[in-house]
């Protein structure tokens, strides 16, 4: 089987386990606060871990960057409250087609913070992504202030994307997958105090699929990507929109009307030319 194969199984395993997981915490976000979904999804995402650190020995979560991991794990925090926020509140489908506007701003982040050049090509696909984000948020003519929410989360995932890329030069993907959910519990235990509501029994197994489901998703989509051509890899995660689709029509019964379909399309193309083409610049 060859590499690009064997990542894109990887990356449908991570698509499916992420989306997943995104429709339950949008069920359980029903019925609690979202700060204390997000602490027990970080805290059982975590316990996940403890199986890979008694097998492989304390040397796996061994760092000599804990602040990076901090950095890494706070903007990744922040962000995935946004989305779970978010998630709340509009369409599963809408929730996740905006998520995928990260790479528009890190387009925009490398234009401003960085001041690298950027292509013709990128800036129309920021156009049509931004454009796509205006025809999600508004489709019925009424203004959802969670669409603002998502983009701005998206906009730390980059951030976080970056973090993870200088990590990386150093640190295993198991181990920077591990700091995220160690950190973010603790980051998340102050506003889930706050908001705090004691989850019915039943909830549970519910908290335990979340992390099972996000610890295989972080593995997997880390793997995949390790393995397969990153720029064929970002096609395969982008199977998360027409999951959300069906999950949320399925589930929700969520059926978005013409204008936000036509907004996730066109996110989902700017994304795609946007990864694609900056993988050319790089190769």
């Amino acid at each position: 089987m060859n590499p690009d194969t064997r990542g894109a199984l990887y990356l449908t395993v991570a698509v499916a386990s992420l989306t997943v997981a995104s429709a339950i915490i949008k069920h359980l976000a029903a019925d609690l606060p979202v700060a204390v979904v997000v602490f027990f999804r970080h805290l059982a995402a975590t316990l996940c871990f403890l199986p890979m650190v008694a097998r492989s020995g304390f040397g796996l979560l061994r760092t000599e960057n804990l602040p990076g991991h901090v950095w890494r794990a706070t903007l990744g925090y922040t962000s995935f409250m946004a989305f779970a926020y978010a998630l709340e509140r509009l369409l599963l489908a809408d929730a996740i087609a905006l998520s995928y506007t990260a790479p528009l701003w890190s387009t925009l982040l490398a234009a401003v913070i960085l001041r690298e050049a950027v292509s013709r090509g990128r800036i129309l696909a920021l156009v049509a992504g931004l454009l796509g984000v205006v025809l999600i948020a508004r489709p019925a003519g009424q203004f959802e202030p969670a669409s603002l929410v998502a983009v701005a989360g998206a906009a730390c995932t980059s951030l976080a994307m970056l973090a993870v890329k200088q990590l990386s030069r150093t640190e295993p993907p198991e181990r920077i997958a591990f700091y995220f959910m160690a950190i973010g519990s603790v980051l998340s235990a102050v506003p889930a105090a706050f908001a705090w509501r004691t989850p019915a029994v039943s909830a549970v197994p519910w908290f335990v699929a979340i992390g099972v489901l996000s610890w295989l998703g972080q593995i997997c989509l880390s793997r995949g990507y390790a393995i397969g051509q990153f720029s064929r890899m970002a096609l395969v995660d982008l199977l998360r929109l027409p999951f959300s689709l069906l999950l949320g029509l399925a589930v929700f019964g969520e059926v978005p009307d013409l204008l936000a379909a036509a907004g996730m399309a066109l996110i989902g193309a700017a994304s795609v030319y946007t990864v694609i083409e900056g993988r050319r610049r790089s190769g």
